[in-house]
């Protein structure tokens, strides 16, 4: 103890934070809730007695050494920096450490599109497709992501819509669709627009079968002695028609032209195949039931007779046995009606020469279709 009143001298001991330097970290550059976007430069002022500054260093992320501070420190790279500093006054005093930390995020988020969807031909999905949008962001994180769509065509009415957020897979089904989408990251780095255009058909096309101008029935009744037109109508409203074929008993068929059944009698296959871009198919088949009769017998005759394919009394003597078979067949008299038959059979035979090769082929497989028919009646 001192007196004071006795005027004795004493020392008070002052501990070392009663004249300890401070150092302070300002940060400049832009920044958006915390993460800065462009460089950022780290600047550290001393504050302390005027002459009391040694030095001032200053350690760059964990596992860098310590480095004098001769100027402001420049941070370029995105990603969390954390700067460590300190000074010293000239009696080798140390501050306590400090340390700022630095965000930094110059990269936008990046947004992808996936669909899923049963594949077609041409980019086009054959099902509902639904749509994922993935986003990526390696620093500050995503804040939120949006999409538009514009419809140019769509089967089921959808409509455009500007912008609205992102919250989950969507889908989308028959139409074609422009969607636009991006991305915000948490230190406001907006994403460039992306786009992408879907399409979606999975109906198959509408098709129309004509047999001489009339729908296609599935069976499509006709006598040898007329010819047959096909034609067919097809519409797709989506990705349009791409192909269309008719096979006639496995034969291409060219669109539009005349069959000749002319000694064909039986069942003929048809099939109409259409397809659309997006790879979906209508398959449809009919058959052609060609019969034979006397009456269509004598069309032919007359036929081949205008045709230079049959002398005109050779054609005499055979529309008489034919017309004589149908007035028996018709009377019920079915034994005379074959033996007219035999006789037409055989004048084919006689008169050989006066016939050509190919209607004699027609007119020898008319009169045996016949004779099986009407002997079964026997």
């Amino acid at each position: 103890m001192y007196d004071i009143a006795q005027g004795a001298a004493f020392r008070i001991p002052l501990t070392r934070e009663a004249f300890s330097l401070r150092t302070v970290a300002l940060v400049a550059g832009d920044q958006h809730q915390g993460w800065y976007t462009s460089d950022a430069t780290v600047t550290l002022q001393v504050y302390g007695p005027s002459g009391a500054v040694a030095s001032t260093e200053y350690q760059l992320n964990a596992g860098a050494g310590w480095v004098p501070y001769l100027g402001p420190i420049t941070l370029s790279d995105s990603g969390t920096h954390v700067v460590k500093y300190r000074s010293k006054d000239a009696a080798g005093n140390a501050e306590p450490e400090q340390a700022v930390t630095v965000r930094i995020d110059k990269q936008s988020p990046v947004s992808q599109l996936q669909a899923s969807g049963t594949p077609g031909d041409g980019g086009w999905y054959r099902s509902p497709a639904t749509v994922t949008l993935q986003v990526y962001d390696t620093h500050s994180g995503v804040e939120r992501t949006e999409y538009a769509i514009t419809v140019t065509a769509s089967a089921y009415g959808q409509q455009s819509h500007g912008f609205i957020p992102y919250t989950g897979p969507f889908t989308l089904d028959e139409g074609i669709y422009g969607i636009q989408f991006r991305s915000v990251d948490t230190a406001g780095k907006e994403e460039a627009v992306q786009t992408a255009e879907l399409k979606v058909d999975r109906t198959a096309p509408s098709v129309v079968v004509y047999a001489n101008g009339v729908t296609a029935t599935p069976v499509i009744q006709v006598e040898d002695s007329e010819t047959t037109v096909l034609t067919l109508q097809a519409s797709e409203a989506l990705s349009g028609v791409a192909a269309r074929s008719i096979t006639v008993n496995g034969a291409v068929y060219g669109e539009g032209t005349p069959i000749s059944w002319a000694g064909r009698p039986g069942d003929h296959a048809v099939r109409v195949t259409v397809s659309d871009h997006a790879g979906n198919v209508t398959d449809q088949t009919f058959t052609i039931r060609v019969t034979t009769s006397p009456s269509s017998i004598l069309a032919l005759l007359s036929g081949f007779v205008q045709a230079n394919a049959l002398g005109r009394p050779t054609e005499a003597k055979l529309s008489n046995s034919m017309s004589q078979a149908n007035h028996h067949f018709g009377s019920g008299r079915m034994s005379q009606a074959l033996h007219f038959l035999d006789k037409f059979l055989d004048t084919i035979q006689e008169e050989g020469g006066t016939i050509s090769a190919s209607a004699r082929l027609v007119l020898e497989s008319d009169a045996r279709k016949l004779q099986s028919i009407w002997s079964a009646n026997l």
